[in-house]
């Protein structure tokens, strides 16, 4: 069979590398001497499709699940058993694909055996409309979610022109009571939007 492989690194960290196949899902540790050293955090998932770092993988609870884009452009989600999930694809037309419409990821919080929540923890599941359940898994959510806030202070850096992260179209709209403008976004909003999660939806 024809190798599909793939870089991917730590979802935690960006900095740790490994090359996946995507026929196989061996992934082995990418060292100095396979390539250029890539800050793979540094841009989205969703746009990553023609990037040589083209997914990334988290562990959780000692198990593996990675996200990644292959050589045939679809997005696929890998389980820690090895199950492949393709989410979406991009067509010839360069248009994102839906391969499982209906599917989403549902976020509910972790319950332990005498139903109570387990704080700081979150069971995230992959089920289609139906409510019908294709994987699950539990995490430490609120580990992520400091993350996150960390990465939000870093990514938003408000400038002289747009010290708040609002525009001054917006502002002027407001005290004139005229339309809003359609002007591009500012630089400052640009990098508000770029937080945005992966929309919710499926694709197969």
């Amino acid at each position: 069979m024809e190798s599909n492989a793939v870089y991917i690194y730590s979802h935690r960290s960006a900095d740790e590398l490994l090359d996946l196949d995507d026929n196989t899902g061996i992934a082995v540790q990418v060292t100095e001497s396979d390539g250029e050293k890539i800050w793979a955090g540094s841009t989205p998932l969703a746009l990553r499709a023609r990037h040589k770092v083209r997914g990334s993988y988290t562990i959780e609870a000692g198990r593996r699940c990675a996200c990644f884009w292959n050589d045939e452009r679809e997005l696929v989600f890998l389980t820690p058993d090895g199950e492949r999930f393709v989410l979406f694809q991009i067509g010839a037309d360069g248009r994102v694909q839906a391969r499982m419409p209906g599917t989403g990821v549902d976020l509910a919080p972790a319950i332990d055996s005498d139903g109570k929540q387990i704080a700081g923890f979150s069971r995230s599941i992959l089920a289609d409309g139906s409510g019908r359940s294709f994987f699950e898994i539990v995490y430490e959510s609120m580990s992520y979610l400091t993350l996150f806030g960390l990465n939000s202070m870093l990514a938003f850096v408000p400038t002289r022109s747009c010290p708040t992260g609002i525009s001054s179209s917006r502002s002027s709209a407001r005290s004139t009571n005229s339309a809003p403008s359609r002007a591009p976004p500012s630089p400052c909003q640009r990098r508000i939007l770029s937080l945005r999660r992966w929309p919710r939806g499926g694709h197969r």
